[in-house]
Protein backbone atom coordinates (compact mmCIF):
# COMPACT_ATOMS: atom_id res chain seq x y z
CA UNK A 1 0.00 0.00 0.00
CA UNK A 2 0.80 3.77 -0.33
CA UNK A 3 2.25 5.38 2.42
CA UNK A 4 -0.49 8.03 3.31
CA UNK A 5 2.65 10.67 3.68
CA UNK A 6 4.33 9.86 0.29
CA UNK A 7 2.93 11.95 -2.91
CA UNK A 8 4.34 9.55 -5.63
CA UNK A 9 5.56 6.11 -6.46
CA UNK A 10 9.04 5.03 -7.26
CA UNK A 11 9.82 1.91 -10.16
CA UNK A 12 12.72 1.67 -11.64
CA UNK A 13 14.01 -0.61 -14.35
CA UNK A 14 16.71 -1.78 -16.86
CA UNK A 15 18.18 1.73 -18.40
CA UNK A 16 17.28 -0.76 -21.84
CA UNK A 17 13.65 -0.93 -20.97
CA UNK A 18 14.09 2.72 -20.08
CA UNK A 19 15.54 3.07 -23.49
CA UNK A 20 12.34 1.58 -25.74
CA UNK A 21 9.74 2.99 -23.42
CA UNK A 22 11.38 6.45 -24.47
CA UNK A 23 11.67 4.88 -27.95
CA UNK A 24 7.82 3.92 -28.49
CA UNK A 25 6.18 5.50 -25.92
CA UNK A 26 7.30 9.10 -25.08
CA UNK A 27 4.75 11.76 -24.96
CA UNK A 28 2.17 9.30 -25.51
CA UNK A 29 -0.81 9.42 -23.32
CA UNK A 30 -1.99 6.10 -22.12
CA UNK A 31 -6.19 5.79 -21.33
CA UNK A 32 -7.09 3.13 -18.39
CA UNK A 33 -10.60 1.24 -18.79
CA UNK A 34 -10.00 -0.72 -15.63
CA UNK A 35 -9.83 -4.26 -15.32
CA UNK A 36 -13.74 -4.95 -15.07
CA UNK A 37 -15.85 -3.69 -18.02
CA UNK A 38 -18.49 -3.50 -16.55
CA UNK A 39 -17.19 -0.56 -14.38
CA UNK A 40 -15.34 1.61 -16.90
CA UNK A 41 -12.54 3.76 -15.76
CA UNK A 42 -11.57 6.73 -16.82
CA UNK A 43 -8.07 7.18 -15.94
CA UNK A 44 -5.42 9.47 -18.12
CA UNK A 45 -1.51 9.37 -18.28
CA UNK A 46 1.26 11.08 -19.58
CA UNK A 47 4.44 9.07 -20.09
CA UNK A 48 7.11 11.91 -20.27
CA UNK A 49 10.95 10.84 -20.22
CA UNK A 50 13.75 13.27 -19.51
CA UNK A 51 16.36 13.94 -23.07
CA UNK A 52 19.35 13.17 -20.89
CA UNK A 53 18.84 9.56 -19.67
CA UNK A 54 21.81 8.54 -21.69
CA UNK A 55 23.88 10.46 -18.45
CA UNK A 56 24.17 8.13 -15.82
CA UNK A 57 26.04 10.36 -13.10
CA UNK A 58 24.37 12.74 -10.82
CA UNK A 59 25.43 15.59 -12.03
CA UNK A 60 24.24 19.09 -10.60
CA UNK A 61 21.87 16.88 -8.61
CA UNK A 62 18.62 18.74 -9.30
CA UNK A 63 16.94 15.94 -11.48
CA UNK A 64 17.47 12.72 -10.45
CA UNK A 65 14.39 11.13 -12.58
CA UNK A 66 14.73 9.62 -15.30
CA UNK A 67 11.29 9.57 -16.30
CA UNK A 68 7.28 9.65 -14.78
CA UNK A 69 4.00 8.32 -15.43
CA UNK A 70 2.14 11.26 -14.86
CA UNK A 71 -1.86 11.16 -13.80
CA UNK A 72 -3.21 13.80 -15.78
CA UNK A 73 -6.30 14.54 -13.88
CA UNK A 74 -4.83 14.57 -10.21
CA UNK A 75 -1.40 15.37 -11.17
CA UNK A 76 0.42 12.39 -9.24
CA UNK A 77 2.89 10.46 -10.55
CA UNK A 78 4.91 7.59 -10.80
CA UNK A 79 8.93 8.02 -10.80
CA UNK A 80 10.78 5.95 -13.32
CA UNK A 81 14.78 5.30 -12.62
CA UNK A 82 16.88 3.37 -14.97
CA UNK A 83 19.12 1.02 -13.68
CA UNK A 84 22.53 0.94 -15.21
CA UNK A 85 26.24 0.63 -14.70
CA UNK A 86 27.94 4.08 -14.56
CA UNK A 87 31.32 5.70 -13.18
CA UNK A 88 29.97 6.31 -9.71
CA UNK A 89 31.57 4.48 -7.02
CA UNK A 90 29.82 1.79 -5.31
CA UNK A 91 29.44 1.57 -1.53
CA UNK A 92 32.12 0.04 0.31
CA UNK A 93 29.58 -2.53 1.39
CA UNK A 94 30.53 -4.42 -1.97
CA UNK A 95 34.49 -4.13 -1.99
CA UNK A 96 34.60 -7.94 -0.69
CA UNK A 97 33.72 -8.69 -4.41
CA UNK A 98 37.04 -6.78 -5.69
CA UNK A 99 39.45 -8.41 -2.68
CA UNK A 100 42.56 -10.47 -4.53
CA UNK A 101 41.45 -9.40 -8.13
CA UNK A 102 43.12 -6.87 -10.54
CA UNK A 103 39.88 -4.37 -9.69
CA UNK A 104 40.91 -3.68 -6.29
CA UNK A 105 40.83 -0.20 -5.18
CA UNK A 106 44.21 0.40 -4.90
CA UNK A 107 44.35 0.23 -8.52
CA UNK A 108 44.88 3.03 -10.05
CA UNK A 109 44.44 2.03 -14.00
CA UNK A 110 40.81 0.56 -13.20
CA UNK A 111 37.52 2.80 -13.98
CA UNK A 112 34.60 2.37 -11.52
CA UNK A 113 32.55 1.26 -14.48
CA UNK A 114 35.03 -2.10 -15.10
CA UNK A 115 34.71 -2.80 -11.23
CA UNK A 116 30.56 -2.25 -11.00
CA UNK A 117 30.26 -4.74 -13.85
CA UNK A 118 32.52 -7.09 -12.35
CA UNK A 119 30.78 -6.41 -9.37
CA UNK A 120 27.49 -6.88 -11.26
CA UNK A 121 26.12 -3.66 -9.68
CA UNK A 122 24.24 -1.06 -11.07
CA UNK A 123 22.44 2.52 -10.05
CA UNK A 124 20.34 5.27 -10.53
CA UNK A 125 21.24 8.46 -10.91
CA UNK A 126 20.62 9.40 -7.25
CA UNK A 127 23.48 6.73 -6.17
CA UNK A 128 20.83 4.30 -5.55
CA UNK A 129 23.19 1.05 -5.62
CA UNK A 130 21.58 -2.48 -6.11
CA UNK A 131 23.20 -6.00 -7.19
CA UNK A 132 21.68 -8.58 -9.28
CA UNK A 133 21.87 -10.72 -6.84
CA UNK A 134 19.82 -8.41 -4.47
CA UNK A 135 17.07 -8.15 -7.28
CA UNK A 136 16.58 -11.32 -9.18
CA UNK A 137 15.00 -13.25 -9.57
CA UNK A 138 11.99 -10.85 -8.71
CA UNK A 139 8.84 -11.53 -6.54
CA UNK A 140 5.25 -10.92 -7.49
CA UNK A 141 3.19 -8.92 -5.18
CA UNK A 142 0.37 -6.45 -5.31
CA UNK A 143 0.56 -2.91 -5.01
CA UNK A 144 -2.07 -0.48 -5.02
CA UNK A 145 -4.41 -3.73 -6.27
CA UNK A 146 -1.96 -4.05 -9.28
CA UNK A 147 0.29 -7.01 -9.71
CA UNK A 148 3.94 -5.66 -9.36
CA UNK A 149 7.47 -6.72 -8.83
CA UNK A 150 9.66 -6.22 -5.74
CA UNK A 151 13.15 -7.54 -5.37
CA UNK A 152 14.44 -10.84 -4.58
CA UNK A 153 15.88 -9.22 -1.47
CA UNK A 154 13.69 -6.52 -0.54
CA UNK A 155 14.60 -6.56 3.39
CA UNK A 156 18.60 -6.43 2.73
CA UNK A 157 17.49 -3.31 0.07
CA UNK A 158 15.32 -1.44 2.91
CA UNK A 159 17.62 -1.83 5.53
CA UNK A 160 20.92 -0.30 3.88
CA UNK A 161 18.72 2.34 2.65
CA UNK A 162 16.63 2.92 5.61
CA UNK A 163 18.64 1.31 8.33
CA UNK A 164 17.17 -1.40 10.54
CA UNK A 165 13.74 0.54 12.13
CA UNK A 166 12.60 0.77 9.01
CA UNK A 167 11.03 -2.82 9.03
CA UNK A 168 9.67 -2.27 12.30
CA UNK A 169 8.91 1.02 13.09
CA UNK A 170 4.71 1.97 13.72
CA UNK A 171 5.50 5.24 14.02
CA UNK A 172 6.04 8.36 11.07
CA UNK A 173 5.04 11.85 10.39
CA UNK A 174 2.27 11.63 13.04
CA UNK A 175 1.23 8.57 11.57
CA UNK A 176 0.41 5.63 13.79
CA UNK A 177 0.08 1.84 12.40
CA UNK A 178 -2.84 -0.05 13.46
CA UNK A 179 -2.42 -3.17 13.34
CA UNK A 180 -6.07 -4.41 13.69
CA UNK A 181 -6.96 -1.94 11.13
CA UNK A 182 -3.61 -2.86 9.00
CA UNK A 183 -3.58 0.92 8.08
CA UNK A 184 -2.20 4.17 9.00
CA UNK A 185 -4.20 6.38 11.46
CA UNK A 186 -3.83 9.57 12.50
CA UNK A 187 -1.41 9.22 16.23
CA UNK A 188 -4.30 11.87 17.70
CA UNK A 189 -7.30 10.10 17.07
CA UNK A 190 -5.19 6.93 17.93
CA UNK A 191 -4.40 8.70 21.92
CA UNK A 192 -7.47 10.16 22.29
CA UNK A 193 -8.88 6.46 22.06
CA UNK A 194 -5.86 4.78 24.20
CA UNK A 195 -6.57 7.58 26.86
CA UNK A 196 -10.31 7.49 26.68
CA UNK A 197 -10.02 11.04 26.28
CA UNK A 198 -8.13 11.81 29.66
CA UNK A 199 -6.15 14.69 29.08
CA UNK A 200 -3.36 14.13 31.61
CA UNK A 201 -3.29 10.44 30.13
CA UNK A 202 -2.85 11.89 26.87
CA UNK A 203 0.02 13.87 27.44
CA UNK A 204 1.65 11.23 29.41
CA UNK A 205 1.04 9.05 26.29
CA UNK A 206 2.40 11.36 24.15
CA UNK A 207 5.40 11.46 25.32
CA UNK A 208 6.07 8.05 24.75
CA UNK A 209 7.51 7.27 21.37
CA UNK A 210 5.90 4.13 20.24
CA UNK A 211 2.17 4.66 19.97
CA UNK A 212 0.42 2.00 21.84
CA UNK A 213 -1.68 -0.04 19.71
CA UNK A 214 -5.78 -0.36 20.18
CA UNK A 215 -7.80 -3.43 20.76
CA UNK A 216 -10.34 -4.80 19.10
CA UNK A 217 -13.35 -2.87 21.04
CA UNK A 218 -11.14 0.59 20.57
CA UNK A 219 -10.31 -0.08 17.07
CA UNK A 220 -14.42 -0.26 16.28
CA UNK A 221 -15.10 2.76 17.85
CA UNK A 222 -12.11 4.17 16.09
CA UNK A 223 -14.03 3.63 13.03
CA UNK A 224 -17.44 4.83 14.10
CA UNK A 225 -15.81 8.42 14.90
CA UNK A 226 -14.00 8.80 11.85
CA UNK A 227 -15.83 8.14 8.68
CA UNK A 228 -12.14 8.66 6.14
CA UNK A 229 -10.77 5.71 8.34
CA UNK A 230 -13.59 3.85 8.26
CA UNK A 231 -13.76 4.29 4.24
CA UNK A 232 -9.96 3.48 4.26
CA UNK A 233 -10.48 0.26 5.69
CA UNK A 234 -13.87 -1.11 3.95
CA UNK A 235 -11.74 -0.21 0.51
CA UNK A 236 -8.08 -2.08 1.58
CA UNK A 237 -9.34 -4.60 4.31
CA UNK A 238 -8.81 -7.78 1.67
CA UNK A 239 -6.00 -6.12 -0.38
CA UNK A 240 -4.08 -5.68 3.09
CA UNK A 241 -4.85 -9.28 4.50
CA UNK A 242 -3.39 -10.42 1.31
CA UNK A 243 -0.16 -8.57 2.04
CA UNK A 244 -0.43 -9.83 5.92
CA UNK A 245 -0.39 -13.34 4.44
CA UNK A 246 2.68 -12.64 2.52
CA UNK A 247 4.67 -10.96 4.65
CA UNK A 248 3.82 -14.53 7.31
CA UNK A 249 4.61 -16.44 4.41
CA UNK A 250 8.34 -14.71 3.77
CA UNK A 251 9.19 -14.55 7.50
CA UNK A 252 8.91 -18.46 7.77
CA UNK A 253 10.73 -19.43 4.83
CA UNK A 254 7.54 -20.28 2.23
CA UNK A 255 6.99 -19.44 -0.88
CA UNK A 256 3.73 -16.71 -1.33
CA UNK A 257 3.50 -17.99 -5.02
CA UNK A 258 0.29 -19.47 -3.63
CA UNK A 259 -1.21 -16.33 -3.25
CA UNK A 260 -1.16 -15.72 -6.52
CA UNK A 261 -0.80 -18.73 -8.51
CA UNK A 262 -3.85 -21.62 -8.47
CA UNK A 263 -1.79 -24.79 -8.11
CA UNK A 264 -3.73 -26.80 -10.35
CA UNK A 265 -3.50 -24.66 -13.45
CA UNK A 266 -0.58 -22.94 -12.57
CA UNK A 267 -2.60 -19.78 -14.01
CA UNK A 268 -2.65 -16.39 -12.38
CA UNK A 269 -5.67 -15.42 -9.98
CA UNK A 270 -7.34 -12.67 -10.58
CA UNK A 271 -6.56 -10.94 -7.25
CA UNK A 272 -6.54 -7.22 -9.17
CA UNK A 273 -9.23 -4.74 -7.30
CA UNK A 274 -9.87 -1.09 -8.20
CA UNK A 275 -9.46 0.66 -4.45
CA UNK A 276 -8.80 4.19 -5.85
CA UNK A 277 -11.44 5.92 -8.37
CA UNK A 278 -10.09 8.08 -10.88
CA UNK A 279 -10.92 11.60 -10.49
CA UNK A 280 -13.45 11.74 -13.39
CA UNK A 281 -15.24 8.79 -11.61
CA UNK A 282 -14.69 10.74 -7.83
CA UNK A 283 -16.13 14.19 -9.37
CA UNK A 284 -18.98 12.69 -10.79
CA UNK A 285 -20.25 10.62 -7.68
CA UNK A 286 -19.30 13.43 -4.92
CA UNK A 287 -20.58 16.82 -7.42
CA UNK A 288 -22.84 15.03 -9.72
CA UNK A 289 -21.10 15.63 -12.52
CA UNK A 290 -23.41 16.37 -15.62
CA UNK A 291 -21.84 16.54 -18.81
CA UNK A 292 -24.17 19.06 -20.75
CA UNK A 293 -23.50 21.42 -17.84
CA UNK A 294 -19.61 20.67 -17.56
CA UNK A 295 -19.40 21.24 -21.53
CA UNK A 296 -21.40 24.59 -21.36
CA UNK A 297 -18.81 25.87 -18.87
CA UNK A 298 -15.94 24.67 -20.40
CA UNK A 299 -17.43 26.91 -23.95
CA UNK A 300 -17.80 30.05 -21.33
CA UNK A 301 -14.52 29.53 -20.26
CA UNK A 302 -13.13 29.23 -24.12
CA UNK A 303 -15.34 32.53 -24.35
CA UNK A 304 -13.79 34.46 -22.09
CA UNK A 305 -10.45 33.34 -22.44
CA UNK A 306 -11.24 34.44 -26.33
CA UNK A 307 -12.06 38.06 -25.22
CA UNK A 308 -9.45 38.53 -22.87
CA UNK A 309 -6.88 37.43 -25.10
CA UNK A 310 -8.43 39.63 -28.29
CA UNK A 311 -8.44 42.65 -25.58
CA UNK A 312 -5.07 42.14 -25.06
CA UNK A 313 -3.96 41.38 -28.71
CA UNK A 314 -5.75 44.96 -29.19
CA UNK A 315 -3.73 46.46 -26.58
CA UNK A 316 -0.58 45.07 -28.07
CA UNK A 317 -1.56 46.49 -31.45
CA UNK A 318 -2.22 50.07 -30.05
CA UNK A 319 1.11 50.19 -28.00
CA UNK A 320 2.63 49.46 -31.36
CA UNK A 321 0.71 51.78 -33.50
CA UNK A 322 2.18 54.44 -30.70
CA UNK A 323 5.40 53.94 -30.60
CA UNK A 324 5.31 53.96 -35.07
CA UNK A 325 3.42 57.12 -34.60
CA UNK A 326 6.15 58.63 -32.02
CA UNK A 327 8.89 57.10 -33.65
CA UNK A 328 7.39 59.01 -37.11
CA UNK A 329 7.01 62.45 -35.11
CA UNK A 330 10.38 62.53 -34.15
CA UNK A 331 12.02 61.68 -37.47
CA UNK A 332 10.03 64.10 -39.36
CA UNK A 333 11.59 67.37 -36.42
CA UNK A 334 14.06 65.80 -37.40
CA UNK A 335 13.81 66.18 -41.16
CA UNK A 336 12.52 70.11 -40.69
CA UNK A 337 15.45 71.05 -38.43
CA UNK A 338 17.88 69.49 -41.03
CA UNK A 339 15.90 71.92 -43.60
CA UNK A 340 15.78 74.89 -41.58
CA UNK A 341 19.71 74.57 -40.71
CA UNK A 342 20.30 73.84 -44.21
CA UNK A 343 18.42 77.14 -45.57
CA UNK A 344 20.42 79.40 -42.83
CA UNK A 345 23.47 78.22 -44.27
CA UNK A 346 22.35 78.41 -47.87
CA UNK A 347 21.29 82.42 -46.92
CA UNK A 348 24.40 82.76 -45.21
CA UNK A 349 26.62 82.49 -48.13
CA UNK A 350 24.91 83.91 -51.07
CA UNK A 351 23.78 87.61 -48.75
CA UNK A 352 26.99 88.51 -46.47
CA UNK A 353 25.69 91.46 -44.19
CA UNK A 354 26.50 95.12 -45.26
CA UNK A 355 27.93 97.58 -43.19
CA UNK A 356 24.93 99.79 -41.54
CA UNK A 357 26.75 103.24 -42.40
CA UNK A 358 27.04 101.79 -45.95
CA UNK A 359 23.37 100.82 -46.14
CA UNK A 360 22.00 104.09 -44.64
CA UNK A 361 23.75 106.25 -47.59
CA UNK A 362 22.07 104.86 -49.94
CA UNK A 363 19.37 106.10 -51.77
CA UNK A 364 15.84 104.69 -51.99
CA UNK A 365 14.03 104.66 -55.32
CA UNK A 366 11.92 107.58 -56.14
CA UNK A 367 8.88 105.69 -56.48
CA UNK A 368 9.09 104.69 -53.08
CA UNK A 369 10.53 108.16 -51.26
CA UNK A 370 7.14 109.05 -50.19
CA UNK A 371 7.06 105.58 -48.18
CA UNK A 372 10.73 105.60 -47.25
CA UNK A 373 10.90 109.31 -46.13
CA UNK A 374 9.48 108.28 -42.09
CA UNK A 375 11.20 105.46 -41.82
CA UNK A 376 14.91 107.25 -43.07
CA UNK A 377 13.19 109.92 -41.03
CA UNK A 378 13.13 107.42 -38.06
CA UNK A 379 16.56 105.88 -38.07
CA UNK A 380 17.91 109.56 -38.95
CA UNK A 381 15.92 110.17 -35.34
CA UNK A 382 17.64 107.55 -33.61
CA UNK A 383 21.38 108.34 -34.97
CA UNK A 384 21.10 111.85 -34.08
CA UNK A 385 21.92 111.34 -30.11
CA UNK A 386 22.94 114.53 -27.82
CA UNK A 387 25.77 114.74 -26.30
CA UNK A 388 26.20 113.96 -22.57
CA UNK A 389 27.46 117.52 -21.12
CA UNK A 390 30.96 118.48 -20.52
CA UNK A 391 31.82 119.08 -16.91
CA UNK A 392 32.55 122.58 -17.84
CA UNK A 393 29.56 122.84 -20.03
CA UNK A 394 26.03 123.45 -18.38
CA UNK A 395 23.25 120.94 -19.04
CA UNK A 396 21.02 124.07 -20.91
CA UNK A 397 22.94 125.17 -23.30
CA UNK A 398 22.94 124.32 -26.87
CA UNK A 399 25.33 121.84 -27.94
CA UNK A 400 27.50 122.61 -30.59
CA UNK A 401 27.38 120.20 -33.46
CA UNK A 402 26.71 122.10 -37.27
CA UNK A 403 28.83 118.65 -38.60
CA UNK A 404 26.20 115.99 -37.35
CA UNK A 405 23.04 118.76 -38.48
CA UNK A 406 24.40 118.57 -42.28
CA UNK A 407 25.35 114.56 -42.30
CA UNK A 408 21.72 114.28 -41.12
CA UNK A 409 20.31 116.52 -43.57
CA UNK A 410 22.02 115.68 -46.56
CA UNK A 411 20.13 112.39 -47.03
CA UNK A 412 16.70 114.49 -46.09
CA UNK A 413 17.18 116.54 -49.05
CA UNK A 414 18.16 114.42 -51.66
CA UNK A 415 15.05 112.48 -50.76
CA UNK A 416 12.62 115.46 -51.09
CA UNK A 417 14.18 116.16 -54.41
Amino acid sequence: MQFPWDGDVDVQMPIADLHKLAQLFNQSVVVDFGNDMDNLRYGRFFVDVTSSISHRDKGNGRNNIDARFIDMDSGLYVDITGLAISETKAPDRYDGGLRNSKLERSRKDVTEAQRNAHLKVYNCRNKHFTRLDELSPLKLTLVEGEFAYVPEQFTTILVDEYQTKSLSVRDYRQMAFMSNLRNWVDRDKVLDLASHKDSDRKKRLAKIKVTPDLNIPDSVQLLMDNEPVLQEYLTTKELTEIHANELNAILSGISPSSLFFDDETNSLLDLRSTIRPDVFTWETIQKEYNYEQAMAEFNEKCQDSDKILSIKEGAEQLKKTSNEMEKSAKAKEKIIEKAVEDVKKETAQQAPPQPAQAISNQAPPKQQAQHVQPVKQAQLANQVQEPEPQPNQDVNEEPNQPKLLQQAQAPIERDML
